[in-house]
Formats: C-alpha cells, structure tokens, sequence
C-alpha cells in the first residue's frame, strides 16, 4: 500500500493514516460490498423461486 512503504510515501507525498482515517476509508466500502452481496443473493433467490 502507497500510504504504508516509505519509498512511496516519499515518491506520492503521502503520508501514514491513523487508525480513525482507516475506519472512513474501509467501512463505506465493506457496506457498500455488503449491500451488494444482499442484493445478488434476493437477485438469485427470486430467480429460483419464479
């Protein structure tokens, strides 16, 4: 990861990210990845039952 390895954080000027700026980055994303899986999943069964 660019924001983890010193080399790239010197080439992309980035920086570490606490723990709080991690939980912003990663909890939409696994919502939205968990959202997704429900709705292929109702997708799937609907198909199945008609």
């Amino acid at each position: 990861m660019i924001t983890e390895m010193r080399l790239f954080q010197h080439i992309f000027g980035t920086v570490l990210l606490s723990g709080d700026q991690w939980l912003i980055c990663l909890v939409p994303g696994v919502i939205i990845f968990v959202i997704g899986e429900v709705f292929k999943y109702t997708l799937r069964s609907m198909e199945r039952k008609g």
